[in-house]
């Protein structure tokens, strides 16, 4: 018996701004989120972040709209990406066998 090979493929419509780390560079972040009691996931949400400031401070054409920054862990890579509050991605589940 063969695995099946599973993707989950991320999009967002209009995305202000995002930036690709190994995943070794969120360990930190991933240790906090464990001493809150966080669950780790694959992505959710950020309220606080030195990148989300960043952007809304120093982006070409500022940030007059509320945004929000979504952190997607992979397994060697993590994205993050900051969009306007009210646009959430949709996503895509493809599964060959």
């Amino acid at each position: 018996m063969r695995d099946r090979v599973r993707s989950l493929t991320v999009s967002f419509e209009q995305p202000t701004s995002f930036r690709s780390q190994h995943e070794g560079d969120m360990l930190d972040y991933s240790a906090a989120r464990e001493s809150e009691g966080v669950g780790v996931a694959t992505i959710y949400t950020v309220q606080v972040s030195p990148y989300l400031d960043w952007v809304a401070s120093n982006g070409l054409a500022g940030l007059t709209t509320p945004h929000r920054l979504w952190l997607i862990a992979g397994m060697n890579q993590c994205v993050e990406v900051i969009c306007d509050a009210d646009d959430a991605p949709t996503f895509e589940i493809s599964e060959e066998e």
